[in-house]
């Protein structure tokens, strides 16, 4: 078998073509999209991933890419390209100039997002209906049951809040049902005005129903 020549080097690309300004195609939303002709610019930062893979931010795309090595395959897991500070899904988040990465044994992701002065985590989404606890384990939503409503609505790092339905109280009326996502909204019973009187009383859940009073009645005779 040959050997390499000693003090020389071998230098081979293994990710991008040369079509700077590189735009990825297209980017992932809920879930990966698989890339082939991945466009890089602006290589700031690597770092190992999991399962033989390679964590790179791009600059200036504002990407963080995974790319597998067996594969050779890329994958965009966060960025949409513009700039911005949005977190959420790895389809809408955005940065600005990421400059460094590092990865945690578990597999989560910390970018230096140096145009905004923050340190950003990217991690692998939970499934519907559950949220990143704080060991980073997933964890299902409450499901606040009968007689409760959201106040808030379990998101990707925190579960749901849950407050009790009000009732509405004597002299109001329910405008609004408690239905799980939103209180009880509650008005004035309406006072039938002069001229008016009330067909409907007001109950709980319908205000008072006011009708027009009747002219007096009048006895015709004839007069001869």
């Amino acid at each position: 078998e040959a050997e390499t020549a000693p003090g020389t080097w071998t230098i081979s690309t293994e990710l991008g073509t040369y079509n700077r300004p590189g735009r990825v195609a297209s980017i992932n939303g809920s879930n990966n999209t698989i890339i082939q002709d991945v466009k890089v610019n602006t290589a700031y930062g690597m770092a190992r991933g999991l399962n033989n893979s390679l964590i790179i931010v791009d600059s200036v795309n504002n990407h963080v890419m995974q790319w597998s090595v067996d594969s050779q395959w890329a994958t965009v897991v966060a960025g949409q390209g513009e700039f911005g500070t949005r977190d959420g899904p790895g389809g809408v988040a955005q940065f600005q100039q990421p400059a460094g990465v590092a990865v945690s044994t578990s597999g989560k992701i910390y970018v230096a997002d140096t145009g905004n002065g923050l340190v950003r985590a990217v991690m692998p989404a939970c499934a519907e209906g559950s949220f990143r606890f704080r060991d980073e384990s997933c964890r299902a939503c409450v499901d606040c049951g009968a007689g409760y409503y959201e106040e808030q609505p379990c998101g990707l790092a925190w579960d749901a809040v849950c407050s009790l339905c009000i009732s509405c109280p004597s002299g109001f009326y329910a405008t609004t049902q408690c239905d799980g996502v939103r209180n009880t909204e509650c008005a004035s019973c309406s006072v039938c005005k002069e001229g008016f009187e009330a067909v409907h009383q007001c109950t709980a859940l319908e205000d008072t129903v006011c009708e027009e009073t009747g002219l007096p009645g009048w006895a015709i005779a004839l007069i001869v």
